[in-house]
């Protein structure tokens, strides 16, 4: 599970799976889209704040 926080400290707790070296947001990412009304063309920037081994 990683902690996703907005610019103005809304928070969100988002299931990832890797697969392959490649990572991808599960559970939880649906709520992160619809409370920042994400759609195609939007970029996100991530911080890793607390670095783990995946």
């Amino acid at each position: 599970m990683v902690v996703i926080k907005s610019i103005n400290e809304k928070v969100w707790n988002v299931n990832f799976s890797k697969n392959n070296g490649t990572f991808a947001f599960t559970e939880g990412w649906s709520k992160v889209v619809g409370d920042l009304c994400l759609s195609d063309g939007c970029i996100l920037l991530f911080k890793q704040v607390n670095p783990l081994m995946y």
